[in-house]
């Protein structure tokens, strides 16, 4: 965990979803329209119109934000119930008709495009080790945590959070020579487009009552965080849709191509015979479902059935078999209602309820949009775990029950040596 941090230079509240200005009294709306955009791994969006002029009770007056906003140097953080979810910095603005302009934030994420580490060819962690414990060399710490000092903003506080995919796996990247790619490009490339996962950013207060604040970026194979609300048809569950596509990724069969040499009789009679081979391997269940959707592949060198196999296998294994939908729901959230019941949030699995739809079912939240002044109208878009993470799970549970049978054997040798050594 990083012990560096942030202080706000200067801050201030510039729209409030719940609060009412005193007549009187000038409001701290200085926005309209304004609306969060989260979706999993990705930046993240925030976006609002910026009004010329704003009206109050006493009057016409100038907004006095309208010209205080700075590219990269402006940042914004939104807040749910006082606890900051998201941060980003200006990136983009559109002047309209009416004076009023249209601003655009983009996550704190997206500052992993500013730098590009040199990555010499070798052998790295891609995540953590098998304990957890992020080394200095893995890909994920290339890719995430502050390699430069002289950032502004919270950048450079970014520290290692909490690491529970791909652990103790290593990746030699040798043959590829040096690497130069932007730090999300390096993320994306050797981890998130391989092994998918839930890449989590954490905005922490560093001590009770400090003012010092800290950025963790987590990245999970199962996202670990729950609410005991859920979103049930007839409470609040406001509409609901259910897209199933198929995507370009899926394959059900793939065919792997080599030669076999084989040599027969003895001396000068030896004879060696170069001869065309290959193997397909098929799911079974897929193609039953979607038909035949093939990949082919060459393996160099002299290979035997068993090895196109093998070959062929795992690059079955690279693609999807099957459909994964997604569903999404507008609901409303009954904490912003004054319910005292934990608040729906984004990567927080949720239980979705709806006896017309057939369907009862823990899911994660995906996708998010959240309009700041129509809280109730809320977007959630939920996914079933991708088969990427799920074919992991399934390995980390086996490896789960080994360690367990292992140490209740260890347990075991104890207790018998100590009774037959007393």
């Amino acid at each position: 965990m990083s012990a560096l941090g942030y202080r706000w230079a200067s801050k201030e509240c510039i729209f409030d979803s719940q609060g009412d200005a005193v007549e009187g009294q000038v409001s701290n709306r200085f926005l309209e329209e304004p609306i969060l955009n989260l979706a999993k791994n990705e930046f993240g969006n925030f976006e609002a119109t910026i009004p010329y002029q704003l009206n109050s009770a006493i009057g016409q007056y100038t907004n006095p934000i309208y010209k205080t906003l700075k590219f990269q140097k402006t940042w914004m953080e939104v807040r749910e119930d006082d606890v900051p979810i998201w941060l980003g910095y200006v990136t983009e603005t559109e002047k309209q008709f009416d004076l009023s302009y249209r601003v655009y934030v983009t996550g704190v994420l997206g500052q992993l495009q500013n730098y590009t580490p040199k990555i010499d060819g070798g052998t790295y962690f891609l995540t953590a080790k098998s304990d957890g414990t992020v080394p200095t060399d893995s890909l994920f710490y290339k890719s995430v945590a502050a390699l430069k000092d002289y950032y502004q903003g919270p950048y450079g506080t970014f520290g290692i959070g909490k690491v529970t995919i791909q652990l103790g796996n290593t990746i030699d990247t040798t043959n590829q020579g040096t690497l130069f790619l932007s730090q999300w490009n390096l993320l994306q490339t050797y981890l998130l487009d391989e092994y998918d996962g839930y890449l989590r950013t954490r905005i922490v207060q560093a001590d009770n009552g400090s003012d010092v604040w800290r950025i963790y970026v987590d990245y999970l194979l199962d996202t670990d965080e729950k609410t005991t609300q859920a979103i049930e048809f007839g409470v609040n569950l406001l509409d609901f849709s259910y897209l199933e596509q198929m995507a370009s990724d899926i394959v059900t069969r793939v065919t792997a191509y080599g030669t076999q040499t084989t040599t027969s009789g003895w001396w000068i009679f030896k004879t060696t015979t170069v001869s065309a081979i290959s193997e397909t391997v098929r799911d079974e269940a897929a193609e039953a479902k979607y038909g035949i959707i093939e990949k082919c592949i060459q393996v160099d060198g002299n290979v035997t059935s068993a090895d196109l196999k093998k070959k062929a296998q795992e690059e079955l294994d690279n693609y999807r078999q099957s459909v994964e939908p997604v569903m999404t729901l507008t609901a409303y959230d009954r904490r912003d209602g004054g319910e005292d019941v934990q608040r729906l949030g984004f990567l927080k699995k949720t239980r979705i309820i709806s006896s017309p739809h057939e369907l009862d079912q823990w899911l994660v939240c995906v996708k998010l949009t959240l309009p700041l002044d129509s809280l109730d109208n809320k977007v959630f878009s939920f996914g079933l775990t991708p088969e990427k993470l799920t074919k992991q799970q399934q390995v980390e549970a086996v490896k789960e029950k080994i360690q367990s049978v292992m140490d209740a054997i260890i347990s075991f040798l104890n207790q018998w040596l100590g009774l037959n050594q007393s």
